[in-house]
């Protein structure tokens, strides 16, 4: 069994002494998800999945867009289950789908020590999934999906937010 490893605090010092992110169900926000839909009507998201390595750059689109970073367990006949560790935005999806593979590769040498952790920990078992987007609504649809899915390795989440 690995051991467990706490994102919110490694490399985290402002989160050391209590946890606001709780990897299960409680994370997710249950009345974000439904708003989510409606809100990201105008916006058509088709996602696409690759294994994250670097034999996989090329199939990447050069485009802009969104980008998540998730771990499918593919143990016990669990087939749709999956965790989101990270979204992103940006110009090129090809070029950040490189950027992290170097990120990967220099863990320890950048300021993002989360990061690099999140792909060397679950360096076999992560995906990097993408929708082509137009840059100018990169930004409003990756905070959407930040607000609704908490994904622990995202700066934004450090800030417990109330359900109530």
């Amino acid at each position: 069994m690995a051991a467990e490893y706490d994102f919110a605090r490694v490399g985290r010092p402002v989160l050391a002494g209590h946890v606001d992110f709780v990897l299960g169900h409680q994370a997710i926000r249950p009345f974000a998800l439904d708003a989510l839909v409606e809100r990201l009507q105008p916006y058509p998201l088709k996602w696409d999945y690759i294994r994250f390595a670097a034999v996989n750059r090329d199939m990447v689109p050069k485009g802009p867009g969104i980008y998540l970073f998730v771990v499918h367990p593919r143990s016990a006949n669990i087939e749709r289950h999956s965790i989101i560790l990270y979204f992103g935005r940006t110009k090129s999806l090809q070029s950040r789908f490189g950027d992290y593979l170097t990120e990967r590769d220099t863990a320890g040498e950048r300021s993002r020590k989360h990061v690099s952790d999140m792909l060397n920990i679950y360096k076999n078992r992560i995906e990097f999934g993408y929708a082509n987007l137009d840059y100018y609504d990169t930004e409003k649809v990756e905070d959407l999906l930040i607000d609704a899915f908490r994904p622990c390795c995202n700066q934004h989440v450090r800030k417990p937010l109330s359900a109530f």
